[in-house]
């Protein structure tokens, strides 16, 4: 997700990075940035962003269905993650890239 390196798991920790994500936004973005959501061809050129630099972003209607798939499952319990914002703060970061806030060293 920081470093735009293949790993098993879009949950762990990355062996090269060692990000390892921490809210909802984090791991519907690290679920977004697997080869079996993007499909290989995809997944290698948001990678090639992330390497150089770029902050790829999803569409609407894909980044609705990863937040969704975050919401629905229970891998913040699993994780032992407590998402301590509201709703309403959620919501308003569902537009934005949360890659991009990395990006530019948490300001955005």
């Amino acid at each position: 997700m920081k470093c735009g390196s293949f790993k098993e798991n879009a949950f762990r920790e990355c062996a090269r990075c060692e990000f390892v994500p921490q809210s909802e936004h984090e791991f519907a973005y690290s679920l977004g940035l697997t080869e079996y959501f993007l499909g290989p061809h995809r997944f290698e050129e948001f990678a090639n962003a992330i390497k150089g630099g770029n902050a790829p972003i999803f569409d609407s209607a894909a980044w609705k269905r990863l937040i969704g798939s975050v919401r629905e499952s229970n891998v913040r319990q699993i994780m032992g993650i407590v998402d301590a914002e509201s709703e309403e703060d959620r919501d308003k970061k569902e537009s934005r890239s949360l890659l991009r806030l990395f990006l530019s060293g948490g300001e955005g």
